[in-house]
């Protein structure tokens, strides 16, 4: 089952399974780029094992919903926990945003669900090329993408892609590109990468994008994935002013975990989505415009540390 309504030549992506809480993830995410982000594209879900009904909600209120179940990860040799490998099978899904059904919008932009928006989005529908959040120095190259044990597969891979030893790894949370990047083989190309080396691809589909566009990756402006769970941990981490959008990266810090700091916004746009038609952009935006995001941080920062206010807010 699939929408195919396309309005824009730009479009937001996310991506959701079955999983209850994957689900409401995705609706919470969605509701908060319409109203906070004001994106004026279309919206798209790729999924993992939805039913009609789960896939009506979504149908019913505008946005394309795309199967991918063509394509399964098989982390199951990972020297990893099961709750780990789990997760390394969610992120590698994360590839069939480079499939060819992709292409009939001429602008992408994709984000994961542990985000919480402060500011419009439309900058990253300009954006030509491909661009992620990279990391460099020496210690953040593509390498530390993968794991660092001996073995024959990271030889081989060392071996394949010298490059990786230099080249900036980039963090996954963000993808925003233009769809001239996706060739008729690119899904294929990046799906054959990911079946020969993801036993060891231990930060998911990073490692995997890296290698599908070894020399390709531009960088995506840090305020529009601001890690604000390392600034929190490490005062010396650098500051970016008002970001966009904050990634809450981890297992232990998500928006929609009792007790976090945003868990009232983030029930909040879960709420909100049931009344949301994605099929046109949101009126409330344009009628208030850039006061939505001060509105949504006097309403919803009071649980948020005094001290991280001024860098959230600017």
């Amino acid at each position: 089952m699939t929408s195919t309504k396309k309005s824009s030549d730009s479009v937001f992506v996310i991506y959701t399974d079955s999983d209850p809480m994957f689900l409401d993830a995705a609706k919470a995410m969605l509701a908060q780029v319409h109203t906070v982000g004001g994106w004026q594209g279309d919206y798209a879900m790729f999924h993992n094992g939805l039913d009609s009904n789960q896939l009506q909600w979504f149908i019913d209120r505008g946005v394309h919903v795309q199967p991918v179940a063509d394509y399964t990860p098989d982390v199951s040799g990972m020297r990893t926990t099961a709750p780990l490998q789990e997760l390394r099978r969610v992120q590698l899904y994360k590839l069939n945003v480079l499939g060819s059904w992709v292409r009939q919008w001429k602008q992408v932009v994709f984000y994961d669900t542990d985000m919480v928006l402060m500011r419009e989005i439309n900058t990253l529908a300009s954006l030509r090329g491909i661009h992620a959040k990279l990391s460099p120095g020496p210690g953040s190259t593509l390498l530390t993408k993968f794991s660092m044990q001996p073995s024959q597969m990271l030889e081989e891979l060392l071996y394949e892609y010298p490059e990786v030893t230099f080249e900036a790894g980039c963090n996954g949370g963000v993808y925003a590109f233009s769809t001239d990047v996706i060739k008729d083989d690119t899904f294929d190309y990046a799906t054959a990468i990911s079946n020969k080396y993801q036993k060891v691809a231990h930060c998911g589909e990073e490692g995997i994008m890296g290698l599908t566009f070894l020399g390709e990756l531009q960088e995506l402006p840090a305020c529009f994935n601001f890690n604000i769970v390392n600034h929190i941990k490490n005062n010396n981490a650098p500051l970016v002013p008002k970001p966009v959008v904050l990634h809450y990266v981890g297992f232990k810090s998500k928006p929609w975990f009792k007790g976090h700091w945003f868990n009232n916004l983030w029930k909040f746009n879960l709420s909100l989505s049931d009344h949301l038609d994605y099929s046109k952009p949101y009126e409330g935006y344009d009628k208030y415009g850039s006061v939505v995001p001060t509105i949504v941080g006097r309403t919803f920062l009071g649980d948020f540390p005094s001290v991280y206010r001024p860098a959230i807010m600017g």
